[in-house]
């Protein structure tokens, strides 16, 4: 009998065999990133860190996976996880909300679970959690831990790192189990909604993408909480509103290859029906810094923008936003040449920066980009500014209800990030050699590969952003046919098709 899990997760009995996808797909890549094992000395008294099921102690020696530890980088930060985790891998270090024990929850990627490494002297090491100021150690009798606690671990101030051998570490290497090609895969979760509501049922779909993706099983999870349901994809129910953590776990060869995870934080609304919602605002009619000229092909007769000055903004005000989700935002503008733009909304928090096509004339040939922005509700200030590249003459911008139907054609794959046209590939079609063009932000890690349809990796080459990337690439070895390219980062995915033809 199938298991559920009525407070956070509610999944059909019978798994979707088709999905019909409305609204926009959201993608981010599963952590996937390369590790590094060690076994975790005290500094106190030479015991060493344990896991057992969902708490940590400290012990002797004892040569067990259960005191091997994975070490992650996700940033400038460590993941933790332990060898002997039921989900190998899937259960983190975590500081819980009371600030009291550290125990082992299923990874979220939020910063509870992520650690700063810092050196305590003599070759020791201390912990911080991101964005805090508390570490952990082990502060039971002197460091020896106490059988009758829940774990030996609890945090502690930061400034304590420096002074207690309780709370110093010896980091000691381990070998991390091989893995063998069978491995070689990645997963990606996306959602048919980005809006959704209260008990209203939407779908959540796995992708696995690489050469070992057969014979790949999921689990589900929600809140950190594992559900016992499988199978992919799964049709859900939110049961309450708020902020809900959605998480899917892939296994494959337990012995051998490491379980992936892959992470999506939906707001879920409180179900009212949302009333139709459309709005365009003129540029001429609002403040910025461009100047207003006239033009007999704008869509009221005139724009904003200088030719020769990038640096130019508008801003529009929406008025009368119903509910506070995710708008099309669908600007219309001419730009010569390639322009950077960024697009902030100040009320809600919302920034992105993005490339946008060119229309290749500035007075003539005007050009239609839509991008997802975050609104609140009621009025919010649009601000469309230049930031590099060639200048953008602004016409207007018009903002639809979040809620409006996009269908997506078959063989299509769309990410949050599509409308932006960050991504680029010329000449395509190509005989095999092209160039790709994309903007990744400053120290922003990614991977970009080609692959084919069915999911295997032809290249693979890894990157740290800085800005505006050109990228070349040769399958010129491939045979002819369709592929795709992929910028892979942190919290979404970039896709586009790509064909050669000889």
């Amino acid at each position: 009998m199938e298991k559920s899990l009525p407070n956070f997760l509610r999944a059909l009995r019978k798994p979707a065999a088709t999905l019909c996808l409305s609204a926009g797909l959201l993608a981010l890549n599963a952590d996937t990133v390369s590790a590094q094992c060690y076994a975790l000395r005290l500094a106190s008294n030479n015991m060493y860190l344990t896991a057992e099921s969902t708490s940590l102690r400290v012990k002797a020696a004892n040569n067990q996976p259960s005191q091997i530890f994975r070490f992650e980088n996700v940033g400038q930060y460590k993941r933790i996880t332990p060898h002997n985790s039921i989900y190998q891998g899937a259960n983190a270090l975590t500081r819980r909300w009371d600030n009291a024990v550290l125990p082992l929850f299923l990874y979220r990627g939020v910063d509870e679970q992520l650690w700063e490494q810092k050196n305590t002297g003599n070759g020791t090491v201390g912990f911080i959690q991101k964005g805090s100021n508390m570490g952990f150690g082990s502060t039971y009798n002197w460091g020896n831990g106490d059988p009758s606690a829940w774990s030996d671990i609890n945090m502690v101030p930061a400034g304590d790192l420096d002074i207690y051998g309780a709370n110093k570490w010896f980091l000691e290497g381990r070998t991390c189990p091989a893995s063998s090609g069978t491995c070689d895969f990645n997963i990606t979760l996306t959602t048919s909604n980005l809006n959704p509501q209260l008990n209203v049922p939407f779908t959540l779909t796995a992708t696995c993408v690489g050469s070992g993706c057969s014979g790949v099983a999921y689990e589900w999870a929600a809140q950190g909480q594992e559900s016992g349901i499988y199978g992919n994809p799964q049709t859900v129910e939110p049961p309450y509103t708020g902020v809900i953590d959605y998480t899917v776990i892939a296994s494959k060869d337990a012995s051998s290859c490491t379980y992936k995870s892959a992470h999506l934080r939906l707001n879920i609304q409180d179900g009212v029906t949302n009333p139709a919602f459309s709005q365009c605002i003129e540029s001429e009619n609002s403040n910025g810094n461009g100047s207003v000229t006239s033009d007999p092909n704008a869509s009221n007769g005139s724009t904003r923008g200088d030719e020769f000055n990038y640096n130019k903004y508008v801003d529009y005000e929406v008025i009368n936003v119903p509910v506070a989700g995710l708008y099309k935002v669908k600007l219309r503008y001419y730009a010569s040449s390639q322009p950077s733009i960024n697009v902030s909304v100040a009320v809600s928090g919302f920034s992105q920066t993005l490339q946008i096509p060119a229309s290749n004339s500035w007075n003539i040939v005007w050009r239609e980009e839509t991008i997802n922005v975050n609104l609140n509700a009621g009025t919010n200030t649009i601000r469309i500014q230049g930031v590099g590249g060639g200048s953008c003459r602004q016409d207007r911008i018009c903002v639809t209800d979040p809620n409006s139907t996009a269908r997506i054609g078959a063989g299509e794959l769309v990410s949050q990030n599509e409308s932006k046209q960050e991504l680029q590939v010329f000449p395509n079609p190509s005989k095999g050699e092209f160039e790709v063009e994309f903007y990744l932000e400053k120290g922003e890690p990614a991977d970009l590969t080609v692959t084919s349809i069915a999911g295997q990796t032809l290249q693979k080459r890894s990157i740290v952003g800085n800005g505006i990337h050109r990228e070349k690439f040769n399958v010129a070895n491939g045979a002819p046919g369709m592929y795709l390219f992929n910028v892979i980062k942190r919290d979404n995915i970039e896709v586009k098709k790509i064909l050669i033809n000889r």
